[in-house]
């Protein structure tokens, strides 16, 4: 959320749609939709069998693997029932809400196109880092209304209501487990 070049032209440059994988793949791109940076990196055999350049960390390029989607982002937490009511409360939809063969609890929820997973394990205590820079972001329609009714539900507000960079109101609040969550005008 916090690019130089503002929320609207970062989300336009990671939604531009990628060709479907050919037996001759594509010039590998940037993450910002420009043709990649040339090295004298070595070259690695994508899983297709096609050649593809390689940074020195051995990574390959986006091109190899056509059109990823994340999938989910799972998580710890200390009170399952509690993370999901508060997810819920800021428009999420709870997918799965079970116990595992394990005998672990387990929800998902639906956020718009993503999706969080949440484990509750015995003896097993989740440890976000406290800094904003490390956060879940969440558009938010009708962002001005539901900040007094989450704060008056006893939610930390750490960053109060504010222009983001891209001049959308803005602002950061913690999750049950104290996980920073950024709520952004829709």
């Amino acid at each position: 959320s916090y690019g130089p070049t503002g929320d609207d032209a970062y989300r336009t440059s990671i939604s531009t749609p990628r060709p479907a994988n050919t037996a001759t793949s594509p010039a590998p791109r940037s993450v910002h939709g420009g043709p990649a940076p040339t090295s004298a990196a070595s070259s690695v055999t994508a899983p297709s069998g096609a050649a593809a350049s390689s940074s020195a960390a051995g990574i390959m390029p986006p091109s190899v693997y056509p059109d990823p989607m994340l999938k989910h982002v799972s998580f710890l937490t200390r009170d399952l029932n509690a993370t999901v009511a508060f997810y819920e409360a800021l428009g999420g939809t709870t997918e799965k809400n079970l116990t595992t063969p394990e005998g672990y609890r387990r929800a998902v929820l639906r956020l718009g196109e993503g999706r969080l997973q949440f484990f509750q394990i015995p003896e097993q205590a989740p440890s976000p880092h406290p800094h904003w820079a490390e956060h879940i972001a969440l558009h938010i329609t009708g962002l001005r209304a539901l900040l007094p009714t989450l704060r008056a539900s006893g939610v930390t507000v750490t960053r109060d209501l504010q222009p983001s960079p891209g001049g959308r109101d803005m602002a950061f609040v913690q999750d049950p487990d104290g996980r920073q969550v950024e709520l952004l005008e829709a």
